[in-house]
Order: structure tokens, then sequence, then C-alpha cells
């Protein structure tokens, strides 16, 4: 295992390089900043590096976007003798494995590094679909998608029915993906239907299937989709719309685990877990009478709510350099990268839309973008309007982005626009509390002092 080392202290960088070698793996030691940048371009990508925060001659954590793309691509533990629980926030959202603070926790340091060499020795086809380098919680970075996270693996494989709810985009399938792919396996079948576009007459035919000649047009035996997704999992999204007719047969084949194809006269014997998902609130259509009561309770075993995405800021980085990720991979040809700036103020957005609206936002800023480097005028057409949501809160606003008519504002005047507005939000967000807000940005107080005086912020 080849493990990179930046860091510009003689004594922790000989230390750090002894110890590796001593546990069997290759270390290499650049000595700072520019000296990681110039080998980059003659040396190929290491497995994991690890990174000072503060170097002499450089940030450590805008290292990996001046490097070779294949540098941003592997794990990335930072360590440094000034840490904050923001700046860790900040990291972790931007896709670091970890931040340690000195003195070093060798220990847990090494937990990673082993795990790491572990993971590389796999056949790259057994590992998870979806996960990505580096990143323990393959749903986000935030301290709510790691909860669910955790809820995911206490189920193991003894649950049966799971019911996920939550706003539309904010990503039900992705974390029903993943209650499959780590309980049941990723090798076993994974059946997803949207049960609101099919139509009525259809809905019946498609979840069970027909037999030859059960209706006009049914020229063949057709299996349904419960037979799809024998031995695996069945993911029903939308089951708020789904009629109630249909329900009572549902309710049915949850308790007996058979089904009858249409035209059919014997039972099949199914093995399949199911995963429920809805933007709607149940407990309130049952009580409008649009939603089976029984169906309700059954369902609802083991539930997993996803917040939106404005209520977990920290994902938005990490979605994003995920999505990037994505489509440098798909488009080596035309690389594109998010600056610090702009990722804060992604981050500072609501995203009515959620990560739906994110991963849209960030596609269409790489396919229309000139430069290489992407900023905040690539996405302000892209964001969609905030609809009202059922889950309760105000309906977001999102504050004016456009200069006024008949001005062409010069690109510093617009970020010094959105750099007040991102700081009063914080500072609204956190009571106007100049100690905490400076914390959460990740700077002093004495440096936010400096900011607003600069920016008018009274």
């Amino acid at each position: 295992m080849l493990v990179d080392l930046i860091e510009d202290d003689v004594f922790m960088g000989e230390a750090l390089t002894e110890r590796l070698q001593l546990e069997g793996m290759r270390c290499r030691w650049w000595r700072g900043a520019q000296s990681a940048l110039q080998a980059a371009q003659e040396a190929g990508a290491p497995d994991v590096v690890i990174c000072d925060v503060r170097l002499g001659d450089g940030d450590g954590t805008e290292l990996p976007q001046r490097l070779p793309a294949g540098w941003r691509q592997v794990p990335w533990i930072y360590i440094t003798g000034f840490g904050s629980h923001a700046l860790r926030e900040a990291l972790l959202a931007r896709g670091a494995l970890d931040f340690l603070t000195k003195p070093l926790d060798m220990d847990r340091l090494l937990r990673h590094l082993r795990a790491l060499a572990g993971q590389r020795r796999q056949d790259p086809a057994t590992l998870k679909e979806g996960a990505m380098p580096g990143i323990s919680c393959p749903l986000g970075v935030s301290s709510e998608m790691r909860r669910i996270h955790s809820l995911i693996q206490r189920l193991g494989g003894h649950w049966q029915t799971v019911l996920i709810t939550g706003e539309s985009g904010a990503g039900k399938e992705e974390l029903a993906r993943c209650l499959h792919r780590e309980t049941v396996g990723p090798d076993r079948p994974f059946v997803a239907v949207n049960t609101a576009s099919l139509p009525d007459s259809l809905v019946e035919a498609e979840l069970f299937g027909y037999e030859r000649g059960a209706f006009t047009g049914a020229n063949r035996t057709h299996r349904g989709l419960f037979e799809q997704a024998d031995g695996g999992t069945l993911f029903l999204d939308e089951i708020g719309d789904m009629p109630l007719a249909l329900q009572a047969r549902l309710l049915r084949v949850l308790q007996d685990r058979r089904i009858a194809r249409l035209g059919g006269e014997r039972e099949l014997q199914i093995d399949v877990r199911l995963i429920f998902a809805t933007h709607r609130r149940l407990h309130e259509e049952v009580r409008a009478g649009r939603f089976r009561e029984d169906l309700y309770y059954r369902i609802n075993v083991v539930h997993l709510h996803v917040p939106p995405l404005r209520e977990r800021p920290e994902d938005i980085g990490w979605l994003a350099q995920r999505f990037l990720a994505q489509w440098n991979q798909a488009h080596p040809g035309r690389p594109r990268r998010l600056g610090p700036l702009t990722e804060a103020w992604l981050s500072s957005q609501r995203w009515p839309g959620n990560v739906r609206e994110l991963r849209n936002a960030i596609e269409r800023a790489c396919l229309l973008a000139p430069e290489e480097e992407l900023v905040p005028a690539h996405f302000i057409d892209a964001m969609a309007p905030a609809p009202e949501t059922p889950w309760g809160g105000e309906p977001p606003q999102r504050p004016p982005t456009e200069p006024p008519q008949g001005e062409v504002e010069r690109l510093e005047d617009y970020l010094r626009r959105q750099e007040r507005l991102y700081i009063e939000q914080m500072l609204a967000r956190h009571g106007w509390q100049i100690g905490v807000t400076a914390e959460s940005l990740g700077i002093s107080r004495k440096n936010l002092w400096e900011r607003m005086k600069r920016l008018g912020i009274q």
C-alpha cells in the first residue's frame, strides 16, 4: 500500500514515515504543498494521502483541487494542531476520510490505513455498489444521515418491510438501495417501481403479472414485479398514491406472502423484502380515508425519514463533489472542479428540489460552463423556484441572486454580495452570536469581525 505524506514539520514527517514503514507500507514524504504539486506531475497517485491542514507554503485543505484527478479520488486524512469542530465538519463534507488532531491518535490512523489496505486487496467486483473511497457512510456526512446508516446496520438481515418517508428528491430510493446492498446483498435482485407513474388499469398486472389470455392483448405469460424480485427486494415508491382497491390486495400479499397472477388459478409463494416510500404523511391520508389504516400499520414496522437537504447542509458539499466526480469520470476530456467559495455558496442555498435539484444543477453547470472551475453564476439559471412542502415548515425562500435590471454586475461585486448573504444567514442561524458563528464558519472571531466590517454588516 502506497501512502503519500504531505507534512513540512520535519519531526512529524520523520516519525510518521518511520512508523508507516515499520507497518509494512510504502511511504512518500513531500515536505510541503509545492513539493506535492511538483511530484504529482511526475509520480502516480497513491492509495491514500495524509496531509497537514497548515503548510508553510500553502493550505492543505485546498490541495485536492489543485492536484490531478487521480489524487482527488483517493481517500484523504487530514492532521492538524489547530482543529475545530467546524473545520472537521467542513472537511468531512468535502469527502475527507478523517480529521485527526495532534498529538495523533496513531491507533486510529492505523485502523483507517489497514481497513483501506484490506479493501484494496478485495476484487473490485466484490465492493459494494455506490460506495465511495474513504467514506464510511454512503448516504452523506451529516449526523442525521450517519444515524440513519447506523440504523440500517443494526437492522441486519432481519427485516421484512420498511417505510421510507421524505420530500420528493430527498434521496429515498438511494436509501432503499443502500438498505438492500448492506442487508440483503448486492447479488440479489432489486426491483424499483413508482406506483404513481403506472395507469390504474396496469398497476395490478405489473405488480402481480398475468397469464396468457387473461385479458385482451395478453398474448404471453408475464412475470410481475413481485416474481422478478423473488429472493431480493421490491421497492414501491409513492405508495401513498396507490388506489384503495389495490391496497387491499397488497395487504393480503403482506400477510400470506403469496401472489396469484391475473387469470391464474394457483398461488405462488414469494420471498421478497418490501420497501415502501412516499412523500405524503400517511397518517393524515388514513384520517382522510385515502389510505387503509390496517395497511398503514402493516407497513410501518420500521420507519426511516430522510430529511430535506436544507436541514442537512453539511451534505451539500459532499454530494456536489460526488456528482462532480461522476461527471469527471464520464467526461475525462472536460474536467470540472468546485472552489471552496462556490462550495460554500451551494451550501447556503435552500434546494427545494433537494438532491435531485442539486444533481441537475451540477450536470447543467458542467455542460454549459466555459471554464474548468465552476462559479455561482453557472448555477443560478438551473435553480428551481421553491415549491410548497407537505412536510411542514416555511416554504423555502431563496434570496435574490440577480443583479438589478439594466446593470451588468462585476464578478467581484457578485461574490462580495454572496459572501455577505451567506455570513448574514449563518449569523441569523446562530442568534447573532459572533463566537459560535465564527466556529461554525471555521474562522477566528477576529476574522469574522473584520469580514463583517468590510462587508458592512452591522
